[in-house]
């Protein structure tokens, strides 16, 4: 039996009390990203580079400290749908990657974000889907889990 990488996927869903267009433009405008964009309260975002269109590309980076080194981390992918304020897709990949072990480096996968009004806020799912494996899975949870809380600090 085969095992297909886009069947490893990861959802997280957070209610977070602001607009649903504040939340969602929070992915998209460079300077509202770099203030929330981190795994941990260790880490920060210097550089935010985003074309949002479809077809545009983006490039994100992260910075901190692992082990007592400095460590940096680059994300970048391109905008595959953008429906404001409602969903968000685009692909993932790694150029540079020293938070994370080898065996959980990501190259290329797809990222689906939806926004969904509720009450007093904005219901946001992130679907993260075609991991190589579980561990890379498990680590990108830890690292969605910090920016998720982060941009729901953020918006507060």
């Amino acid at each position: 039996m085969t095992t297909s990488t886009t069947a490893i996927r990861l959802t997280m869903t957070r209610s977070i009390l602001a607009p649903i267009e504040r939340v969602f433009d929070a992915w998209i405008d460079p300077e509202v990203r770099k203030r929330w964009w981190a795994a941990n309260a260790e880490m920060r975002c210097d550089m935010a580079e985003i074309d949002s269109a479809v077809g545009g590309r983006y490039r994100l980076n992260m910075r901190g400290q692992k082990d007592g080194k400095a460590i940096e981390c680059i994300c970048a992918g391109e905008f595959m749908e953008i429906d404001r304020p409602h969903r968000l897709v685009f692909s993932w990949g790694w150029e540079k990657d020293e938070c994370s072990e080898p065996e959980d480096h990501v190259t290329h996968s797809i990222v689906t974000l939806t926004f969904r009004e509720i009450p007093g806020g904005t219901e946001l799912t992130l679907l993260h889907e075609g991991f190589p494996n579980t561990a890379a899975r498990d680590s990108h949870e830890g690292g969605w889990t910090g920016c998720l809380d982060s941009l729901t600090a953020n918006m507060q």
